[in-house]
């Protein structure tokens, strides 16, 4: 109760976001929970990098910021290393793996979010769907695969992660081979997700990755056209946390720690996994009415890790060399 009288004497609280259509009903969850307590809440939606970009601005000219980031993992995990994030130990935490949150950080894993490949289900047949990473690379799909950028970045950084998450599952000699012969295809690419999805569904390219593989995501991909989930055999599964964190600078503190572990509740993870278009909540044992198709026997790799992060430069060099941009 003292951190609610705190919470409700601040009054306001600021969140930025890259959650379409899903932050709006966090925060309407939120008041609703909270319904005993004035408090306002701001929210921004947009891409991560250019919140990222937002919040170092403003904590640079010492002016208000958010209070709450929801980002891709990635983003969460750079900004931490910046010294943007506040460590903060919730008592939610002990529902959660230790691979999900960190208390120096000040970070928690709110949402899983499978990751892959889509494709263009009018203009490939069963039979000419590839099925392995051998089969994709083949001539016959030169100019026809798009990706977002890996080597410059002004939206997002999803597709150098999700080529680096396939290097975990692949082995170094493998992903090499892979991104040479990706390279050789002449990918069309794309700074947006969004775009790129929605130029698979419209036919002016036939495969494309990396996807969220929700079901509100392929549902936005389909806009114009049939999107379907490409499983290639021989390479992992993989997913990423759709992450939230406390600034260090938010001028909001206590209200900013209600929301947190609200958001990392059962009450809204149970909430999240029935209605909110097959977000995987990140709570152990919550139900949601969505998986992913293809049965995940050998698990997932979770990506990326803080070190992927710290070498992304590095990797960006080696995309270069291989042909990707």
């Amino acid at each position: 109760m003292d951190r609610e009288r705190a919470a409700e004497k601040e009054g306001h609280l600021v969140v930025y976001a890259s959650l379409r259509g899903v932050i709006l009903s966090l925060v309407t969850a939120f008041r609703r929970h909270y319904k005993h307590l004035h408090i306002h809440v701001h929210f921004l939606s947009s891409h991560p990098l250019p919140i990222y970009e937002k919040v170092k601005a403003e904590v640079g000219a010492g002016l208000p910021t958010a209070d709450v980031v929801i980002l891709p993992h990635y983003m969460v995990l750079q900004m931490a290393s910046e010294g943007l994030t506040r460590p903060y130990r919730s008592a939610e935490f002990r529902a959660f793996p230790k691979d999900f949150y960190s208390e120096k950080d000040g970070w928690a894993a709110m949402a899983v979010e499978p990751i892959g490949m889509i494709y263009n289900a009018h203009q490939l047949t069963d039979d000419e769907v590839p099925l392995t990473s051998a089969e994709l690379l083949e001539g016959r799909y030169a100019g026809k695969v798009a990706t977002q950028t890996v080597t410059t970045f002004s939206e997002g950084m999803m597709g150098a992660y999700y080529l680096l998450a396939l290097k975990r599952g692949m082995g170094e000699s493998r992903w090499i081979d892979f991104l040479r012969g990706l390279g050789g295809l002449s990918p069309v690419t794309y700074e947006c997700l969004l775009h790129m999805s929605h130029a698979i569904a419209r036919g002016e390219q036939t495969i494309g990755f990396p996807a969220t593989l929700r079901k509100a995501s392929l549902a936005d991909a389909a806009e114009g056209g049939p999107v379907e989930t490409l499983q290639l055999l021989d390479l992992p599964d993989t997913a990423s946390p759709r992450t939230m964190a406390l600034i260090r600078h938010g001028k909001h503190p206590n209200v900013a720690e209600l929301f947190f572990d609200f958001a990392l509740s059962r009450e809204w993870q149970n909430e999240m996994g029935e209605k909110l278009d097959g977000m995987v909540p990140a709570r152990p044992g919550v139900e949601t009415r969505y998986w992913v198709s293809k049965p995940l026997t050998n698990g997932l790799i979770y990506f990326p890790s803080a070190e992927e992060v710290s070498r992304l430069k590095e990797y960006v060099g080696t995309f270069r060399k291989m042909g990707l941009k």
